[in-house]
């Protein structure tokens, strides 16, 4: 394994068995821990199953497995969509296990420590469906700092058994070949967005936005930045038009704050300042408008006409 390995699953471009194969490898060459934090994991079913005999038997064969795992299920529209395992599934494995929950917070972590020196991480849940029918990243990293930041992150968990006391950011670190990581972990620290924007702007105002033609695979751009890097170049960013109701992440953020910023200059006169003001004069006046959206009232009545004849009247 070389120090740096991303692999870009795509819908229906692999097999569950072959990524499972891989994951499966990785765990088998564990020879003293397996430290394992995931939401969600087909234990007893499919494919990923073999996934859970591999623990078992690394265990069986004196390594010492541990295995962190997502308890409640997400109550906020926003969250991530709900684990499909049952987690009595992890829990009932024959390795140590601990479940973590909190009150407004997931266990999302995919990842796994091997040997304090290598890690196993990425989007990519357990089970048949994100193996198959789901764009995720499997990322492989050979650096004993990198799996001690994990470890690290992973202790914090397994002590605690919450989300909350967990998280921050490990250091950073320079891998042969030049690449640079920094892990972050959740719940701590900067959010994703303002680290993609801090990296767009490294970029600097020259680098061109461009439609590259990558049609339905989403994970082009991503790809393609990967490789510009690897081979020491700039990456290139990517503006392409995706299913609006799917999109996620800085650009969906980007959009809704723009679509809030229209409906502000949108609102009608009574949601303003002046209104306010208006409002209280026409009360002091004595005379009490008619409530509701000023395009419902009729005009001797709203709020603004009441106000105007109340400074009239004053006046003379």
């Amino acid at each position: 394994m070389s120090a740096f390995e991303v692999d870009f699953l795509t819908d229906g471009g692999q097999t569950a068995e072959t990524v499972t194969a891989a994951l499966v490898a990785f765990i088998a060459a564990a020879t003293r821990s397996l430290d394992v934090a995931i939401y969600d994991f087909h234990a007893r079913e499919g494919a990923s199953a073999r996934i859970a005999d591999a623990l078992e038997a690394g265990a069986a064969r004196g390594v010492a497995v541990r295995v962190a795992f997502n308890v409640d299920r997400p109550r906020r529209p926003s969250a991530p969509r709900p684990m499909e395992a049952n987690p009595d599934e992890i829990d009932g494995l024959e390795v140590p296990t601990r479940g973590v929950r909190d009150e407004n917070a997931l266990m999302h972590h995919k990842f796994v420590v091997r040997d304090g020196e290598d890690v196993w991480t990425g989007s990519t849940n357990w089970t048949d469906d994100a193996f198959t029918r789901e764009e995720n990243a499997v990322i492989r990293v050979s650096s004993p700092s990198i799996a001690g930041d994990y470890t690290r992150d992973f202790e914090k968990l397994w002590t605690h058994r919450r989300v909350d006391p967990s998280g921050g950011a490990g250091v950073v670190t320079t891998l042969d070949g030049g690449v640079t990581i920094r892990p972050y972990f959740s719940p701590k620290g900067p959010s994703l967005a303002h680290l993609l924007a801090e990296r767009l702007g490294a970029l600097g105002p020259r680098q061109p936005l461009e439609d590259r033609g990558v049609g339905g695979d989403r994970t082009a751009p991503l790809r393609q930045a990967l490789d510009a890097v690897r081979r020491g170049r700039r990456p290139r960013l990517h503006a392409r038009e995706v299913d609006r109701g799917r999109r996620r992440g800085p650009h969906r953020q980007l959009q809704l704050l723009t679509q809030r910023r229209e409906q502000r200059r949108e609102r009608p006169a009574h949601h303003g300042r002046a209104h306010r003001r208006a409002l209280r004069s026409v009360h002091r006046c004595g005379r009490r408008p008619l409530r509701g959206d000023a395009g419902s009232q009729p005009k001797e009545q709203s709020t603004m006409t009441l106000f105007r004849a109340c400074s009239s009247s004053s006046s003379s």
